[in-house]
């Protein structure tokens, strides 16, 4: 009787640790899709011309101490050469293979707190005055290709 109710007690903690881990993956999810709107929400509204520009902490009310724009095709060398070994968490994205994204990436305290899948059609206008490759300012002017 002790085993069986062990054995319960055990099958109850897991199904509620499980749901626990659940919702908090949709949770991340659901952040990680606002977030994804408002960026390319904005950028649609605001367009002018073939070009939009955007402040993501004043436009998007994003928090972030770096952003990186990496385009398509970026190989996974060339994310971790930029950041580092937590660029192990894009690997699912398969950014290496794809044509039709580019990754908007915004870094806090040395952690990825947001990524953004933009369509490949929204180009970042380089900033001249940068000499770090896939860093960008925190206002960036994008070009929209049609």
């Amino acid at each position: 009787m002790r085993r069986r109710k062990a054995l319960l007690s055990i099958i109850i903690i897991s199904a509620v640790l499980y749901g626990l881990l659940i919702a908090s993956s949709a949770n991340k999810q659901s952040k990680r899709l606002d977030i994804e709107n408002k960026v390319v929400s904005f950028i649609e509204k605001n367009e002018k011309n073939g070009a939009a520009h955007i402040n993501f902490q004043k436009d998007i009310g994003i928090s972030y101490d770096k952003a990186y724009i990496f385009p398509p095709y970026t190989s996974d060398n060339e994310l971790k050469k930029h950041l580092g070994n937590r660029s192990a968490e894009l690997k699912s994205y398969g950014l290496t293979y794809r044509d039709d994204i580019s990754l908007l990436v915004f870094v806090k305290s040395d952690q990825i707190v947001h990524v953004v899948k933009l369509p490949a059609k929204y180009k970042v206008t380089p900033d001249n005055s940068s000499h770090t490759p896939y860093l960008i300012q925190k206002s960036v002017k994008f070009k929209v290709n049609a």
